[in-house]
């Protein structure tokens, strides 16, 4: 899982590549042999400086959901995401500075490892995406990443990449603070890495510092505030509160920003274990991920979804298309229950379909008969 060598200049090099997988992913393996690898590396006192970087294309495409589907305990999640938050702040509390060389695409747990590293660095390539998108499949980013991005960006910009999952190439990244430093070829990367290692013998991260303060101001600051209300506000209009990621991931910003990193990394990850155990994340990680995927392979499995003769429908709602549904559900020779909470509209949903018969018999197009059998398929309810 990784690969680590040293250079002449004592600078180690560990290489993230993932036996039996296409790109580096989170999961059970990376948990128990990323600690391991980190405290081989620090042992060596010779050690100037760490390079973290990918044996292959992408950097890192972030957590296996397959693994993390799987995971149906609170107790359970916070176990294994435990693990990776120890790992991490290991990484970035040792004194010696820790560089990520990004080499291709990093999303979720991937960009989370390089926030906790202390200089980023990427390759320029607009094909490379760097994002945090759990939201997107009803889940969190769960290795620190509600918590270090605000503190590297602010509030502000941070909750836009963190509740609507935006990826963003490199460039975009640099601009906006999340890497450094950008580089047009492999080599150059590497050197650029290096360099800067050897410029910076001691490094913390900047949370760490007991000065620290939040970029544009903190939680309570005047302006955190007015962020808080209205993105509260368009979450809601966006979503009805039938996905809890978004609002979790204010919660987590609003809550951890106000206490040591430590404790904003229990924060999250409590919020995270709810998300993971909740049936829509599971539901959005089984049709969202695996569904899609499976549809744009062409390997969908129809066999599974078959057909289904409907032979008597509900349609809650009386409204101009409950009541168009029910004619045409009706026409089709499908008994039809027109539910409605007012008496008023549920006549009004019914003379939708005696208009349209009417209009057919002045037509030629049908017969009173015909009319009376399709009517008396509709049946009102409240």
């Amino acid at each position: 899982m990784f690969q680590f060598e040293k250079d002449q200049n004592n600078i180690g090099i560990i290489k993230m590549d993932q036996p039996g997988k296409g790109p580096n992913v989170i999961n059970q393996v990376f948990f128990e042999s990323f600690s391991e690898a980190l405290k081989k590396a620090f042992s060596d006192k010779q050690l100037k400086g760490l390079i973290i970087t990918s044996a292959k294309k992408d950097f890192m495409a972030g957590g296996d959901l397959g693994y993390i589907g799987g995971i149906n305990t609170i107790e359970e999640c916070l176990r294994v995401i435990g693990k990776f938050h120890e790992g991490l702040r290991y990484l970035e509390t040792q004194g010696k500075p820790v560089v990520a060389a990004i080499n291709g695409t990093a999303l979720g747990g991937g960009l989370e490892l390089t926030l906790a590293c202390h200089y980023r660095v990427c390759l320029k390539d607009s094909k490379i995406q760097l994002g945090l998108p759990e939201v997107t499949v009803g889940l969190l980013p769960g290795g620190g990443g509600t918590q270090r991005l605000p503190r590297l960006m602010g509030i502000q910009p941070s909750l836009e990449l963190l509740t609507l999952g935006t990826k963003i190439d490199p460039e975009k990244a640099k601009a906006l603070g999340i890497v450094h430093d950008l580089a047009t070829t492999q080599d150059e990367l590497m050197e650029k890495a290096k360099a800067w290692i050897l410029k910076n013998p001691q490094a913390q991260q900047p949370w760490d510092d007991k000065k620290f303060k939040i970029p544009g101001g903190g939680v309570q600051s005047p302006g955190a505030y007015q962020v808080f209300a209205a993105s509260n506000g368009m979450i809601a209009e966006k979503t009805f509160h039938n996905y809890p990621a978004p609002q979790a991931i204010m919660s987590c910003v609003y809550e951890g920003l106000q206490v040591p990193i430590d404790q904003g990394l229990k924060i999250e990850s409590r919020y995270f274990a709810q998300m993971v155990v909740s049936p829509v994340a599971k539901n959005m990680i089984k049709t969202l991920f695996f569904g899609i995927q499976d549809c744009n392979k062409g390997s969908a499995r129809p066999k599974e979804v078959g057909p289904m003769p409907v032979k008597k429908l509900g349609v809650l709602g009386a409204g101009m298309m409950g009541s168009a549904i029910a004619y045409v559900s009706a026409k089709a020779g499908i008994s039809v229950v027109l539910k409605d909470v007012s008496p008023s509209v549920l006549e009004n949903g019914k003379n939708y379909s005696v208009k349209i018969c009417d209009g057919q018999i002045a037509k030629g197009r049908m017969t009173e008969d015909q009319k009376a059998k399709l009517l008396g398929l509709i049946q009102l309810s409240t």
